[in-house]
């Protein structure tokens, strides 16, 4: 029987902290261009649409990037990919300062985009890998990341945007993200394997295999948590990724539709510019304890129903939104929106875990990550569009909801893959 080694603090831990760093500046990134809207708007002149668009861009590379990403993560483990993600959008985010044209930004966004697939998959995938026991508390405890960058990069950067002007606040931008994303990649090891040791949870959930009859026994401890561990070509070929492909991307179109253009509706609604962008921060800082506390219950009532409930409320939330007017009608939207937003955001990696094991989680998750992104990238344009059209965000509110509502009834009917193994007979 092998030794594991076992210091007084599990590595994983560590590695959750850096994943939580590198998620804040996920968050702090995506979050700050509704912030970076109106100063845009007011120097070029630029239709609402032609701006949407940009962000647009960013989350098709995204797209692009999270499947690369999750597949170089899986071959050569989490530190050179996240290196790399880091240059690629310190470079691209240095770059938007210098923007002259809507080409331009485009062009610098698509950079930045291709840098931040690796702030999404890497983190969430490699700390599942470190955890058996408590996996979707610890994965809400990650994500939060996203919730507290948007917390506190949104009225941030507006700040510094009232100080020195959007094209200097980039630059920090990118310094910054640059600076955080090198400094986690140092500490970032793929699996616990790799230091000599097992995943949190695992003898105990070993044990518990032993004495519970009717439990499959293996010496391998990774199979304890799932029997069935797929790999990508495996997966691809089930009904469940593909249902987990038009979920996710159900609640990405209402997501980046609301995130890209809340300042600007609260602006035409006669809010204050910073009680806009505070808004918007503070949808993160609900969202952390959205992402905490429905992370949790994920494990006492299950991925499918913490995501339900998650997606039903924000569809409630989006259709108060079409009638807000006034700045204690946002911030109520806000603190539901918030926090049942932040709850829905660890349900889908924690699904996609459960369903598919670990063995090529990074991967898988950039599959499905990045097919749902390509879908949810029209979200924003769509929003900006029907403005133009219609000069209110009352349809496209209107449809996020919807999207919102219909995401948690796939959740709800959504089934496990199971594999056919075929079975040699004797002789």
């Amino acid at each position: 029987m092998r030794r594991i080694n076992k210091p007084n603090l599990f590595y994983g831990w560590i590695i959750v902290i850096a994943s939580l760093f590198v998620l804040i500046m996920c968050g702090g990134v995506f979050y700050s261009f509704g912030v970076f809207f109106e100063p845009l708007e007011v120097e070029f002149g630029w239709s609402r649409a032609s701006i949407s668009s940009v962000n647009t861009f960013l989350l098709l590379a995204m797209a692009v990037s999270t499947y690369t990403m999750g597949r170089l993560t899986d071959k050569y483990g989490p530190k050179r990919p996240l290196i790399a993600g880091a240059l690629i959008m310190g470079i691209g985010l240095c770059l938007c300062s210098q923007a002259q044209s809507l080409w331009q930004l485009r062009a610098f966004y698509i950079l930045v985009g291709l840098g931040s697939g690796a702030t999404w998959v890497i983190p969430t995938a490699t700390a599942q890998r470190w955890f058996m026991k408590r996996r979707a508390l610890v994965l809400g405890i990650v994500v939060s990341g996203v919730g507290l960058g948007a917390l506190v990069f949104a009225p941030l950067i507006d700040h510094v945007i009232f100080l020195y002007g959007w094209r200097t606040t980039y630059i920090l931008l990118g310094l910054v993200s640059w600076a955080v994303l090198t400094a986690a990649s140092v500490v970032m090891v793929m699996s616990p394997e790799k230091k000599g040791l097992e995943p949190y949870g695992a003898e105990e959930l070993a044990l518990k295999a032993e004495l519970t009859p009717g439990i499959n026994k293996t010496t391998d401890s990774s199979k304890v948590w799932t029997t069935q561990l797929w790999s990508t070509k495996e997966a691809i070929r089930s009904k469940a990724l593909w249902g987990l492909v038009i979920l996710y991307a159900l609640t990405l179109i209402p997501i980046y539709m609301i995130s890209t253009h809340i300042v600007r509706f609260a602006l035409d609604a006669g809010i204050s510019g910073a009680i806009a962008a505070s808004a918007l921060g503070l949808i993160g800082g609900m969202s952390i304890a959205g992402r905490l506390v429905m992370g949790g219950a994920a494990d006492k009532i299950g991925w499918k129903t913490a995501l339900a409930i998650c997606c039903f409320f924000c569809g409630a939330a989006a259709i108060w939104l079409t009638e807000v007017n006034n700045w204690w009608m946002l911030y109520l939207f806000v603190v539901i929106y918030g926090f049942f937003y932040g709850g829905k955001v660890p349900q889908i990696p924690g699904l996609v875990g459960f369903f598919f094991g670990t063995s090529s989680l990074a991967e898988i998750t950039g599959i499905i990550h990045a097919l749902s992104v390509l879908i949810g990238a029209a979200g924003p344009l769509i929003a900006g569009y029907i403005f133009d059209k219609t000069g209110s965000y009352t349809i496209a509110f209107s449809l996020a909801a919807v999207s919102f509502i219909a995401a948690g009834i796939l959740a709800l009917v959504l089934k496990p893959p199971r594999k056919i193994i075929a079975e040699k007979k004797p002789g």
